[in-house]
């Protein structure tokens, strides 16, 4: 039994659920064999392979290659990293057209004061791959989230992440649950200083008793302000002192 039909055995079973969901056969989804023979028999298929083939009839190299990777040159502190970079850039110059990618407006601003500080100049900053003309010579920047870059007859790619490595992206910061924050709550006692992340050192008083669209809850937390700086004191923690801190 194939997914679509399990489905619609699911959609006439007793007691299912209402739902919007309609399942929708293969064929009207997907070419079958036959269909994708009738479809290509006019044109002309060219299966593209980032591994070099055996040379042969109906084979072809159209002379991709990887590009260079920068990693011997990250991992030995004293050898310049953007020096290294603005070397290949100047020789790959000589006989084809270089773009430097980058991920962002910003990452490519930061490139080019880099090189700049290398010596190298005449930089062209692009929006499209298509402005690229053919020629040699010109170095184009180009915001382009290209993983790995690559070398071609007449053109050189190479990517923000072959120079400076994989890119570290911070996972988003898990939002503090309601239930979580009034059980954090049971274990602060009235009197105790607690640090407000931003208003500052305050005195715990209590919870009190609000009332919103029409019902009451408990969800606002009593404080008596003591003072704003927290530069000493870690947000969110609890403290005890044995003087008061006023008459």
């Amino acid at each position: 039994m194939t997914a679509y039909d399990a489905r619609r055995e699911a959609m006439g079973a007793k007691g299912r659920m209402d739902t919007v969901y309609k399942p929708a056969a293969p064929h009207l989804l997907y070419l079958d064999d036959a269909a994708w023979d009738q479809a290509t028999e006019s044109h002309r298929l060219i299966r593209l392979s980032p591994n070099p083939q055996s040379p042969g009839p109906g084979c072809l190299d159209a002379g991709g290659r990887l590009g260079r990777n920068f990693a011997p040159e990250r991992q030995v502190a004293n050898v310049s990293l953007f020096s290294a970079l603005a070397d290949h850039i100047k020789t790959q110059l000589e006989d084809r057209q270089v773009i430097l990618c980058s991920w962002s407006e910003g990452a490519r601003e930061r490139l080019q004061g880099l090189l700049e500080d290398q010596g190298l100049t005449g930089f062209h900053l692009i929006r499209d791959f298509r402005d690229v003309p053919e020629g040699r010579g010109q170095l184009f920047l180009l915001v382009w989230p290209l993983e790995a870059g690559f070398t071609a007859p007449g053109l050189c790619v190479i990517s923000e992440q072959d120079v400076l490595g994989d890119r570290m992206v911070g996972r988003p910061k898990k939002k503090r649950k309601a239930d979580n924050f009034l059980r954090e709550v049971d274990t602060l006692s009235p009197g105790d200083l607690v640090v407000h992340v931003e208003h500052g050192v305050g005195r715990y008083l209590g919870l009190e008793t609000i009332t919103a669209l029409g019902a009451r809850r408990t969800a606002r937390l009593r404080r008596a302000r003591i003072c704003r700086r927290r530069e000493t004191l870690p947000a969110g923690r609890k403290h005890r002192t044995p003087q008061p801190l006023w008459p």
